[in-house]
């Protein structure tokens, strides 16, 4: 890519920096396309109903 030898792990630090939002949000993502998407539990919307 044309960096002198020696400068590539600055060259990283400038130009490949990503946001730890971005980071934590693809992660998320991966996370769900591996092992699925957080369960949500069922709700009885009629437990409080019963006597």
């Amino acid at each position: 890519m044309g960096w002198e030898p020696g400068t590539s792990a600055r060259m990283r630090a400038r130009y490949l920096h990503v946001p730890d939002a971005m980071l934590k949000d693809v992660a998320r993502k991966i996370a769900d396309a591996i092992w699925g998407g957080p369960e949500t539990p069922s709700v009885d919307k009629n437990q409080d109903n019963e006597v």
